[in-house]
């Protein structure tokens, strides 16, 4: 088995809750994130930014500008 770190912990849990439907702000506060950082771990988790972006389409926008390549 590999060598966990607390880190890894950290992000797994919150991988764990936001799959299981808890909202953002309660993840936020449980793993006492600083401000919105544990936002930067969901681009790579499109099972969970998909339904969340379709509600909130200024977080689309947000998450478009800094995810999408630039254009050539």
């Amino acid at each position: 088995m590999p060598d966990l770190k607390g880190h890894s912990l950290h992000i797994g849990s919150t991988l764990h809750y936001l799959l299981k439907g808890t909202p953002f702000n309660m993840v936020n506060l449980m793993g006492r994130w600083a401000g919105d950082l544990f936002t930067i771990y969901l681009c790579q988790h499109a099972i969970i930014l998909a339904p969340y972006l379709s509600d909130c389409p200024n977080v689309m926008d947000w998450v478009t500008r800094y995810t999408m390549p630039p254009p050539h």
